[in-house]
């Protein structure tokens, strides 16, 4: 229980401290030239600007989904890599549901270079990375009676 909290935690408060960083300096910077740049941008919608200006719906749903979330990482066993991969995952949409209550919106801030993509924030990358990990991690998981490990208490 103790590292999902500090896991949770960790990800909230990393991905908070940029949010602050990233609206105290909202000049368009490049980092790495033809890779990666920051620039501040503002999402009242949730994944790719859907349900824009709508900001009961967004709540509503944000909320349902994480609650849901929680609710299948603490009844279900899983090993660890996956487990810690999904409450990763919890901690990024802690985080931008924070954003949603306090703010109304949820603050963006990197932008890929090199392709035409959605600007976005260290929580939303957590929970990319997260899903695909975790995914990963599901469908090479080994089985009860297939190998030695089976599936654990994990995280």
């Amino acid at each position: 229980m103790k590292i999902r909290l500090a896991v949770i935690a960790l990800i909230v408060g990393l991905d908070q401290a940029v949010k602050a960083w990233a609206t105290a300096n909202p000049a368009f910077h490049v980092w790495i030239p033809g890779v990666l740049a920051t620039r501040l941008t503002e999402n009242t919608g949730i994944a790719f600007s859907l349900f824009t200006d709508q900001r009961w719906i967004t709540l509503l749903l944000s909320a349902l989904v994480l609650g849901v979330l929680v609710y299948v990482l603490v009844r279900t066993p899983m090993q660890r890599l996956p487990g810690l991969c999904g409450w990763c995952i919890v901690g990024g949409a802690l985080s931008n549901l924070l954003d949603r209550c306090l703010r109304g919106k949820v603050v963006d801030m990197f932008e890929f270079l090199f392709v035409r993509f959605a600007v976005f924030n260290v929580a939303d990358a957590v929970i990319v990375l997260g899903s695909m990990i975790f995914l990963i991690a599901m469908i090479t998981e080994t089985r009860p009676g297939e190998g030695e490990h089976g599936k654990g208490n994990g995280y």
